[in-house]
């Protein structure tokens, strides 16, 4: 009897082993999931990482070179508005003396006139210069068309407009050369002595225009990917980034923003482990007289922190119902092919009335088995105690 029960618990732990050993298995291959996509995601953000190192580079570079050329466009606007200021008061200076000639010129003249009438004994005359107006530019136009347009006699870009030529294709907006551009003004009043007063100046007056590089705007690429999120839990941080394909230049619109974040798995790190959805129920155990099946529920995510998990067994994962409750019938006969080995309890412990059970019941159960060598069917028969003996090989012959 002691060996029998020693049997029994050496059966027990060997049992317990191989469900520890099943969940050690489970365990570790869940383990070894989550650290291939977390190596997965940390190679990604090396590279991402990798990637902004070199953007971030070359913009440094590119802002350096930007702020040199700032400087010296600076000192050379600098240079020029100084040469601008001392060129405008020359200017004026040089205006206020040709006005003050031509105004003591028109005086001599009417004097000289006044003193030549008294000798003639004639009428004093009024000198009368033409007078003109103002100056009014006129838009710039692209040079080539301008000068076609010149030749028709047409200097405002608003009176060649078309069908065939909208005013788009006339005007110069910007670029290198730079464009042509008129300004016209009208007469006042023609010279009422032409003899003696000045004639009209000239009425047209052509000009270079928007002779300068042309304004370009910030390009930028699309954006790259979202990069894995910096935490797994309590909030953490993903990032995208996209390239600058054209930089601003010449007073250009400059670049939208280069880099984007976003908030990612802000719940706790003390979170529940998650479940699979329930698996499908596994076969009766028994054809009739009462079997039972199962149905459990696998491990998705596993618990983190101080998060809980329901255990194997209990209800939240393991299900269990009765199944196959009809009696079983009575002239039942086998004839499924199969190899059956039936194991006959041998130890001390069955008595004599269960070893008579055991047999009957294995009678039972070879007469109702279609053994023959053309059914399919073989049938052996071991016992065990303290060691297992082989008493009939499988055989389809029930003698």
């Amino acid at each position: 009897r002691f060996r029998d029960k020693l049997e029994m618990i050496v059966a027990e732990l060997l049992s317990e082993k191989q469900h520890a050993e099943w969940l050690l298995s489970t365990t570790r291959s869940e383990c070894t999931k989550q650290i291939s996509e977390l190596d997965s995601q940390i190679q990604i953000m090396d590279s991402k990482k990798s990637d902004g190192a070199r953007i971030e580079a070359g913009a440094s570079a590119r802002k350096s070179d930007s702020q040199g050329a700032i400087a010296s466009i600076e000192r050379e606007g600098r240079k020029l508005l100084s040469v601008f200021k001392r060129q405008s008061a020359d200017c004026r200076s040089e205006l206020k003396n040709l006005r003050n000639t031509v105004c003591g010129s028109k005086k001599l003249k009417q004097e000289v006139i006044t003193i030549e009438a008294k000798q003639r004994k004639g009428a004093r005359l009024e000198i009368n210069d033409c007078s003109v107006g103002s100056w009014r530019p006129q838009e710039c136009m692209n040079t080539k068309v301008a000068q076609q347009l010149e030749k028709q006699g047409i200097y405002n870009p608003q009176k060649a407009v078309s069908a065939r030529r909208p005013l788009k294709s006339i005007l110069h907006k910007c670029g290198p050369g730079g464009g042509i551009q008129w300004f016209l003004r009208g007469k006042v009043s023609p010279p009422q002595t032409p003899e003696y007063g000045a004639s009209c100046p000239p009425l047209r007056l052509k000009t270079v225009c928007n002779d300068f590089e042309c304004p370009v705007d910030c390009k930028l690429s699309d954006w790259e990917g979202w990069s894995a999120c910096s935490k797994s839990c309590d909030g953490g941080l993903k990032r995208r980034i996209r390239g600058v394909t054209v930089y601003p230049q010449w007073g250009g619109d400059e670049c939208d923003a280069t880099k984007d974040e976003q908030t990612c798995n802000a719940l706790s790190c003390d979170r529940p482990c998650l479940l699979h959805n329930w698996g499908r129920w596994r076969a009766c155990t028994r054809a009739c007289d009462r079997g039972m099946r199962w149905r459990s529920r696998k491990i998705k995510r596993a618990a983190t922190g101080d998060g809980r998990c329901p255990r194997t067994f209990s209800k939240a994962r393991y299900e269990r119902r009765v199944c196959n409750a009809q009696p079983c019938p009575l002239d039942v006969v086998c004839v499924a092919r199969m190899d059956l080995l039936i194991g006959i309890d041998a130890s001390g412990s069955m008595g004599l009335s269960g070893w008579k059970a055991q047999r009957t019941a294995l009678l039972q159960l070879v007469n109702r088995m279609a053994l023959s060598k053309t059914s399919g069917i073989q049938l052996g028969i071991l016992k065990f105690a303290y060691k297992i003996t082989i008493l009939s090989q499988l055989t389809d012959d029930k003698k």
